[in-house]
């Protein structure tokens, strides 16, 4: 994830998305240049079975660690907030790629569009012990 944005990245956001996406970068600069960075991909082809997800969930602008990773149909990671916050960014990675980021209400990301096959979650209770142990702080 970007920290700060360069002259460079701003001119990229302003060139790549439609205005009334790239305005958000003044409030949500990292997500909006991750948003920026997936723009020109295709969608996911249809019936898409990704290997691994990684969700993200944020009150602010992103995080760098995922706060839910599935693999291979597996729950592998749990971050568990320890807050009521709302999150106002969430953001999916399918297979390293971004493929969903909503922010607020507003969709600003969307190359799942009902395509892909999200898999079965299948979940050991002692993997979600463990994982609960590392809440977010």
């Amino acid at each position: 994830m970007v920290h700060t944005l360069t002259p460079t990245q701003h001119q990229f956001i302003e060139q790549t998305l439609p205005a009334e996406i790239a305005v958000m970068c003044d409030r949500y600069p990292n997500t909006i240049y991750e948003v920026a960075s997936a723009w020109h991909y295709p969608e996911l082809p249809v019936g898409y079975l990704p290997n691994v997800i990684e969700v993200y969930y944020s009150n602010d602008d992103g995080t760098d660690t995922p706060d839910l990773t599935i693999e291979q149909g597996h729950l592998t990671g749990v971050r568990l907030p320890t807050d009521d916050a709302t999150c106002d960014v969430i953001q999916i990675e399918v297979d390293g790629q971004w493929a969903f980021i909503q922010i607020g209400s507003q969709i600003v990301l969307d190359r799942l569009s009902g395509r892909v096959i999200l898999p079965e979650v299948l979940l050991d209770a002692a993997q979600l012990a463990a994982s609960s142990i590392h809440t977010v702080a």
